[in-house]
């Protein structure tokens, strides 16, 4: 299993997502996560308004697709 970060803007009454990297553990993908805060300018992992960031677990052994990065 791994860890996928997606960023969600909420834009003109548009949803936007896109894959922000691959992380082999929750910990690492957080970390990433308070990161990807502070250059969308918020701050200590907290988003401006209408965007938000998660940290999505990865089962690569299930048979579903994975995340391509």
């Amino acid at each position: 299993m791994n860890w996928v970060l997606i960023l969600v803007v909420y834009w003109n009454g548009n949803v936007m997502t896109t894959g922000d990297g691959v992380f082999e553990t929750m910990t690492e993908c957080f970390f990433a996560r308070e990161q990807l805060s502070y250059e969308v300018g918020g701050s200590e992992g907290y988003f401006p308004n209408n965007m938000q960031a998660i940290c999505i677990s990865n089962d690569t052994t299930a048979g579903i697709p994975t995340f391509p990065m």
